[in-house]
């Protein structure tokens, strides 16, 4: 949603909306609303969403740099307006990578370069976003995204010992400005160790590990002109 300036600039010829106001028109905020994007929303958009009973915004940071689109989404007054905000990464045409944590990083960078001050939105702050308020943008908060007693046992560790990160207090700021997830080691889901040091614990379906043993070979025939033989899964 609103994802350029084009898009305003279509609903604002056709109806004298902007892309927001058409679709509240219309009745679409009335229901469980994730919106990704939202680089040209006015105050009075924002309004919008603060009004309604469950609308979030997914903040695409890198997504937006890559694209070279013009405007960047702002995410500090949906948030002083109490819109749930939720990091993401786009599809792979946007961004190739999806570690949460340099979008973390992208998303703080890229707030601060809009607001014209230093991180806007506080270390600790782009971690909720990234846990508990992305669990929200879904409506699975009562499930996930906190370690609290009756919900799922959600928890990576992250080895914080190697080069480019420093001693200091304020871990938060450390993870998201020094992190990758390639640091990530153990990873738990709902309590089953699915990664442990580094190395996936859970097998594939024996069909999947067939189709990977055969890739090498299929890619290399494809690249020579030969006839692929890659089965249907």
């Amino acid at each position: 949603m609103a994802a350029g300036p084009e898009d305003n600039a279509e609903t604002m010829a056709r109806y004298g909306l902007t892309a927001t106001q058409a679709l509240s028109r219309d009745g679409f905020f009335a229901g469980r609303v994730h919106a990704a994007h939202c680089l040209d929303l006015s105050d009075e958009d924002i309004a919008i969403f603060a009004a309604a009973p469950a609308a979030s915004v997914s903040y695409n940071a890198t997504a937006g740099l890559r694209s070279g689109r013009e405007g960047i989404c702002p995410v500090v007054k949906l948030k002083a307006a109490g819109v749930t905000v939720a990091p993401g990464t786009d599809n792979v045409a946007a961004n190739n990578s999806y570690d949460m944590i340099t979008e973390m990083r992208v998303a703080g960078l890229v707030a601060s370069h809009r607001e014209g001050v230093a991180q806007p939105i506080s270390s600790a702050e782009l971690i909720r976003m990234a846990t508990i308020e992305g669990a929200r943008a879904l409506g699975l908060d009562h499930e996930i995204g906190s370690l609290e007693i009756g919900k799922a046992a959600d928890i990576i560790a992250v080895d914080m010992r190697g080069p480019g990160y420093s001693e200091t207090p304020d871990i938060e700021t450390v993870l998201v400005y020094s992190g990758s997830g390639r640091d990530v080691t153990h990873v738990w889901v709902a309590g089953e160790d699915i990664v442990h040091d580094r190395m996936l614990q859970r097998r594939l379906p024996i069909h999947k590990v067939e189709l990977f043993g055969h890739l090498p070979r299929l890619l290399g025939a494809r690249r020579t002109g030969a006839p692929s033989r890659m089965r249907q899964i």
